[in-house]
């Protein structure tokens, strides 16, 4: 019999039902590594790791902690360019995204955790005015939770703990104003492009139309997140990983879904290499030493 885990619904208010259903089980299969480029006809790059000619990646200027990665993530300045460059290239993600969000994560996670729940809250000292939400370790709303949060990479002064709508966590539902995301990859990541002179056009999950079935994604759909140490050296987000480890299971890349608003954003070439179809594929990179 398939083991039960509880997914959520959102009702006509705004709120959340959690239904039980059947979850996948079996071996765990990374999707990080060992995958070849798709051969369809179609043109794939790779948003490249060292763009020293085109400025940082978009966290590198806010000088963290050294001795801690840095998030991978694209700068404005490598061309990247949405239908949300007005505010920066966040758009907001309303309930029936945040949902899909959180089928997301379950997906990249393998159907591998229970649902959890809230057991605290937390500051970190780096920053003090910010109230984070614990959850069950090593559980779903422990992972989507940590992918949202504020000050981690893709929703900065944008997240729950900022005071914007979460429906799947249930966080100020009385907010106007939910969690936006920044439409922009991290390194490592595999584009389905159009060649438009010194730009890519590149292909992405529509926010503007109904969300996809999670199970049938194509890799130019989701990137796996990529952080930099100060070596150069490219290694993954480790927050699906810290979230499996509870349960026993070893290395895995944490998946971030490629979305934007009207389905697609620009890039320039010169931030890309240009990938052969069948060719192995790593989102990582190790500097030799």
């Amino acid at each position: 019999m398939a083991s039960l885990s509880r997914t959520l619904q959102i009702d006509s208010n705004g709120g959340v039902r959690i239904n039980a259903s059947p979850s996948q089980t079996g071996e765990l299969i990374r999707r990080d590594i060992g995958y070849q480029v798709p051969i369809d006809g179609a043109t794939y790059v790779m948003v490249q790791h060292e763009i020293i000619f085109l400025g940082t990646t978009r966290h590198n200027e806010n000088k963290p902690n050294d001795e801690e990665p840095r998030p991978a993530v694209a700068n404005a300045s490598w061309g990247v360019e949405t239908l949300a460059k007005a505010n920066g290239d966040y758009y907001s993600i309303q309930n029936e995204w945040q949902q899909w969000f959180f089928q997301f994560w379950d997906w990249a996670s393998g159907y591998k955790l229970p649902m959890g729940e809230q057991i605290g809250t937390h500051v970190n000292p780096k920053n003090p005015n910010i109230v984070y939400t614990d959850y069950t370790p090593g559980s779903k709303l422990s992972l989507y939770a940590r992918m949202i949060m504020d000050a981690k990479s893709h929703t900065d002064s944008a997240s729950p703990e900022t005071g914007a709508r979460d429906v799947v966590t249930g966080r100020n539902l009385a907010s106007k104003t939910p969690w936006a995301w920044l439409c922009r990859p991290t390194t490592g990541a595999i584009l389905r492009v159009t060649k438009m002179g010194s730009r890519y056009k590149a292909q992405a999950i529509d926010l503007n139309s109904t969300p996809p079935d999670v199970n049938n994604l194509q890799i130019w759909q989701y990137y796996f997140g990529t952080q930099v140490d100060r070596f150069g050296n490219v290694t993954r987000y480790p927050d699906v990983k810290e979230e499996l480890k509870v349960h026993g299971y070893g290395e895995y890349g944490t998946a971030m879904p490629l979305v934007a608003p009207g389905g697609y954003f620009y890039i320039d070439k010169k931030a890309c290499v240009e990938l052969a179809p069948g060719q192995m594929w790593t989102p990582y990179y190790q500097h030799k030493q």
